[in-house]
């Protein structure tokens, strides 16, 4: 019998400062879930998923 092994992926969980956002933008492209948007000017996490 053969044991697998799993391979479990961290990931950071962003926290955004919505005070401190100015809607710049670069945030949102590099995000590998695509969980960044820009909502009325500020960086907001997509609800869902």
């Amino acid at each position: 019998m053969t044991v697998k092994e799993a391979t479990v992926t961290v990931r950071k969980i962003t926290r955004i400062g919505e005070e401190r956002c100015d809607g710049c933008g670069p945030c949102v492209s590099p995000c590998a879930e695509g969980a960044i948007e820009i909502v009325n000017g500020k960086a907001k996490k997509r609800e869902g998923g």
